[in-house]
């Protein structure tokens, strides 16, 4: 192993070398071996880095995708889903579904992973899958109290995308975080407009919906809109962190679209392959 502890098959599994990784599992290369700073294994390498192949190939080679966890806590699959790594992701959930139900060290699932990093197509797979993982998985939430549509509401790179998929998979518009910030409220506060609407919209029909009786007649006094929007924040005024958008197993960072508004730039967020080891 070199100096970073990279086998030669975590490097090989790293830059997608197929014919290396191949003859070097025919050798008998060690595929729990991980790099020293992050403990990555060569599979959370490929899966991260989107090489569906070389995936493959470890997992053929009793790659234990459960078991193999990073320093935070990261299967393979919550690489490959904060990385947008479609194939990879299909892949993983064939062979072991189980992996749905995985969270790392600070509770991000699966799809709180795609939606950090603003995967919209990533999330579509996952939520085709929901019916494989355990209840509640669309809501799960986070140690900070976060499910996958507050990090999609306020994602700078595909969130309404990523809102309108949770939406319609009826991920729960209402939850609180720990700072008392729903969903829209994060949206608001990062100014991710196109987010905010399509939440706006969730709270307006459930208000609409609710001045209505069962026999079709408006309720007295029912009206509350224009309450969605102050209700959407800090139940105590208590402003968010802005804690969105961070790589699995890393406290989030401050929202783009955020940093956009404030002109401190702030463009399309980065993929979440990391290049350290």
């Amino acid at each position: 192993r070199d100096a970073a502890g990279f086998s030669a098959l975590a490097r090989a599994a790293q830059v997608g070398d197929v014919p290396l990784v191949t003859l070097l599992l025919s050798k008998g290369a060690d595929v729990t071996l991980a790099t020293h700073e992050n403990q990555n294994t060569p599979l959370l390498w490929a899966a991260g880095s989107n090489h569906v192949d070389i995936v493959r190939l470890l997992l053929a080679y009793k790659a234990a995708p459960d078991t193999q966890r990073n320093v935070q806590g990261d299967t393979a699959l919550l690489w490959a889903c904060r990385g947008g790594a479609n194939e990879a992701v299909s892949a993983l959930l064939d062979a072991a579904p189980q992996l749905l139900g995985l969270m790392n060290r600070i509770g991000m699932s699966c799809l709180i992973c795609a939606a950090a990093g603003g995967h919209s197509a990533t999330l579509k797979l996952l939520i085709s899958w929901l019916g494989a993982g355990p209840a509640g998985l669309l809501d799960a939430r986070d140690k900070f109290g976060r499910t996958a549509l507050h990090f999609a509401s306020a994602t700078d790179n595909g969130a309404a995308a990523s809102v309108s998929l949770l939406l319609d998979a009826r991920a729960d518009w209402r939850a609180r975080d720990t700072n008392g910030l729903t969903p829209l409220g994060e949206a608001t506060k990062a100014g991710c407009l196109g987010a905010a609407r399509l939440l706006q919209r969730a709270w307006e029909s459930e208000i609409s919906s609710d001045e209505i009786s069962p026999d079709g007649s408006p309720v007295p006094g029912a009206s509350l809109r224009g309450a969605s929007l102050r209700d959407a924040g800090s139940a105590d005024g208590v402003a968010s962190d802005g804690r969105c958008g961070g790589r699995c197993g890393e406290p989030p960072a401050e929202p783009a679209c955020r940093r956009r508004q404030r002109g401190a730039g702030g463009g399309r967020q980065r993929g979440a392959r990391q290049q350290g080891a």
